[in-house]
């Protein structure tokens, strides 16, 4: 049985786990001998002291303290994503309460607040990095590289006003570190783990910065590659450890400052991904072929970003312009679906090469307010030129009974759509401050967007224009110095769209969110808590599925959807120490349904959305004789998350991941530092996204590495 945690041999030329975990005990021990017997006198404050930082934020799209805005705002260090070892957006579900990544292994959907889902033509989740959206289709959403971040802002809530339809639940910003003009700075970590039942990994990433000229231009550059090794055996064909994958990501960023005032960067990514999915059948952690073909599923996921970003600093005004481009590139290969509860017949999909890609063209231009007056105020502008096509050809079945064995049973369905929008808006955020504490804020963003559809195996086209005007009102109290109360009220909105085969189109959603909070920070006794309790209307929510009398996807509007949720943050640095505690918790319900649909009724959980979410961490700061180390240990648990279609006998659940990770760190020189962590020490190997097809990802198991970190100033 492949998810037994004391089967530490599963091969002969797989790992050994005993070593790892007598290793691990062997350093707990160490670690639990009192400090004070290690500590010297000498230790530099640095390495004695956590404490709470004043954390800035962009979220406005102007620099303010996080405790100052007046929205839900999580912000992650980039120190913190390298200290728990966070290599990837799918990590988010576990550190960043509040946010949902469905990843089945073929496709990835991004949820906040209960608000996201794989139908629809567009994310309702925006991703930013740096000033370049990463926005493409609701699926096969962009996993940014986590390395050199200076910091991740998970914005909760609409964020129509500044960023767009895509910003229906929520919006998460990606901040890269820029390139320094003053000094010469080289970096570069490499690390090993080792996989409980499964193939070694290896990460090896590394950050040079140089300044060309001094004070004027420099370039730095950021690479990353990564093996993850797989833990999933494909018994029919005697492979093992099937779901491994290669990721290569470059990152190029470039800073002139010909002038004062005046700055111009650019940004060029290019990210190769190449990786079986990790999908299993069932608890015994093996993956089946349908129609028990010798075959393994492999997705292949490129994509490069451009961005150029311009400055100038008049007298009291900030001008921006931000021109990017964006090609994503994905191959899925011998995909294979099996059904075998899909309304009145079972039904077997096989897809032996899938063809996917999305190309995005957007400019935003915008002024912005700068100074200490009580008047602050935002406008702007932004295009996008949106382009898809997606193409396949399925071999399926429907029956009974599920044949075996070649050839593939049933004729190949063509499948080979393009769809293109091209919008336009204008935006407005103002604010003004009354009395020195109360702070009114309003803003709007007015939207058109033009789609065509062109269905090339239907020979059909279709298009049409979805326009909307997005508000938003908010005010904030500074009660005192510490404690900032608010309230806002804003909307969202999603586009309609069209379906293949000619099938009946789907109109536009709407979400109107409505929030108060608390943001207390009292730096005397090193105490950081923040509360936000929310309400959101959520009308026309589109559904992706299956019609109940042919094996074809289309999207429609199901219906209504009410979302209550309350959010708690809570941060505390008692002398060497750091604890910290958030949590979310998350009621999304069906209120209304269609007419003429019926996978789902009234009163049920909206897919993919679990009851609440919590996360932990304790950081304890010391040295051992005269070297800064850490010690950390962080626990996730995210509650169970359900998917439903009635129309089709279809309910599928996850289970309730409870996920453990620790970090040792040691300073062993002023250029190198060494980390030893495990990562799901519980060895948790719960269902972690439902999936209707049976196959469903689990997290991988109970993990043990090392890193070295070099560092040349």
């Amino acid at each position: 049985m492949k998810y037994r945690s004391d089967n530490c041999t599963r091969a002969p030329t797989a790992p050994k786990c005993g070593l790892p975990i007598r290793a691990a005990v062997v350093l707990a021990n160490v670690l639990m001998t009192p400090l004070a017997a290690h500590a010297q006198e000498g230790a530099t404050a640095d390495a004695s002291q956590a404490t709470l930082e004043e954390v800035i934020v962009t979220a406005q799209k102007r620099e303010e303290r996080l405790q100052d805005v007046p929205i839900s705002i999580l912000a992650l260090s980039g120190d913190e994503l390298r200290a728990r070892n966070i290599t990837s957006v799918d990590d988010l579900t576990a550190i960043a309460p509040g946010v949902v990544v469905e990843d089945n292994g073929e496709s990835r959907n991004i949820y906040i607040r209960g608000i996201g889902n794989n139908a629809g033509n567009f994310p309702l989740v925006g991703q930013y990095l740096d000033e370049a959206p990463l926005d493409v289709a609701s699926f096969f959403q962009i996993d940014p590289t986590m390395s050199d971040l200076k910091r991740i802002e998970v914005l909760r809530g609409p964020q129509g006003t500044l960023y767009g339809q895509g910003s229906v639940g929520g919006t998460i910003r990606y901040i890269t570190n820029s390139p320094d003009l003053t000094r010469f700075d080289l970096t570069a970590d490499a690390a090993q783990l080792f996989t409980q039942d499964g193939a070694p990994s290896e990460r090896v990433s590394s950050v040079l910065n140089a300044p060309l000229v001094s004070d004027q231009f420099g370039i730095r550059v950021a690479g990353t590659f990564r093996h993850d090794g797989g833990w999933v055996d494909q018994p029919a064909t005697g492979a093992q450890n099937i779901n491994d994958g290669d990721f290569a990501n470059l990152r190029l960023k470039a800073l002139w400052q010909p002038a004062p005032g005046l700055s111009i960067a650019t940004m060029a990514i290019v990210n190769r991904n190449n990786y079986t999915p990790n999908e299993v059948d069932g608890a015994d952690g093996t993956f089946s072929q349908v129609f028990n073909r010798a075959t393994t599923p492999r997705l292949h996921d490129d994509y490069e970003v451009y961005n150029a970003k311009i400055a100038y600093d008049l007298p009291g005004v900030n001008l921006i312009s931000s021109t990017t481009y964006l090609d994503q590139r994905i191959r899925l290969l011998d995909e294979g679906v099996s059904v075998t509860s899909f309304g009145n017949y079972i039904a077997d999909f096989y897809t032996p090469d899938h063809l996917y890609g999305t190309q995005t063209t957007s400019e935003e231009i915008r002024a912005a307010s700068s100074g200490t007056g009580p008047f602050k105020w935002t406008i702007g502008a932004f295009y996008r030129d949106f382009h898809l096509h997606d193409e396949y050809a399925t071999g399926f079945y429907y029956g009974p009974t599920v044949p075996a064995g070649d050839p593939l049973p049933g004729a190949g369905y063509p499948y080979h759509v393009k769809n293109g929008s091209r919008a336009e808006s204008v935006f407005a955020d103002v604010d003004y401050l009354l009395f020195e504490r109360l702070t009114l804020g309003a803003g709007a963003r007015v939207f058109w967007d033009h789609q065509n559809y062109s269905d090339l195996a239907a020979n059909s086209f279709q298009e049409g224009n979805f326009n909307s005007t997005d508000p938003r009102a908010y005010l904030d109290y500074k009660a005192s110095d510490s404690i900032n109360l608010y309230a806002s009220a804003s909307k969202g909105f999603r586009s309609g769209g069209f379906n293949a085969l000619n099938q009946p189109t789907f109109g536009p959603e709407q979400v109107w969110t409505y929030e108060g909070g608390v943001k207390t920070q009292f730096q005397e006794q090193h105490l950081l808590l923040n509360l936000a309790v929310f309400h959101s209307d959520y009308t026309n929510y589109q559904l992706f599925g299956a019609t109940a009398s042919e094996p074809v996807g289309i999207t429609r509007n199901a219906g209504d959807v009410r979302i209550d949720g309350v959010e708690e943050e809570l941060a505390w640095s008692p002398e060497k120490w750091r604890i910290a505690v958030n949590g979310t918790y998350v009621d999304a319900r069906f209120t209304q349904i269609a007419a003429l649909n019926t996978a789902q009724i009234v009163g049920d959980p909206v897919n993919y959305i679990p009851k609440y979410q919590v996360s932990g961490s304790l950081e304890r700061h010391f040295s051992i004789m005269q070297r800064a180390s850490s010690l950390r240990l962080d626990y996730s648990q995210v509650g169970k998350q359900e998917q439903i279609d009635r129309a089709n006998g279809i309910i599928a659940q996850s289970g309730v991941v409870k996920l453990l990770s620790a970090d040792f760190g040691i300073q062993l020189a002023s250029t190198l530092r060494a980390q030893v962590f495990g990562q799901n020490l519980l060895n948790n190997r719960d269902i972690v996204v439902p999936n209707e097809y049976g196959r469903s990802p689990r997290s991988r198991p109970r993990t043990f590495g090392f890193e070295l970190q070099y560092s040349l100033q």
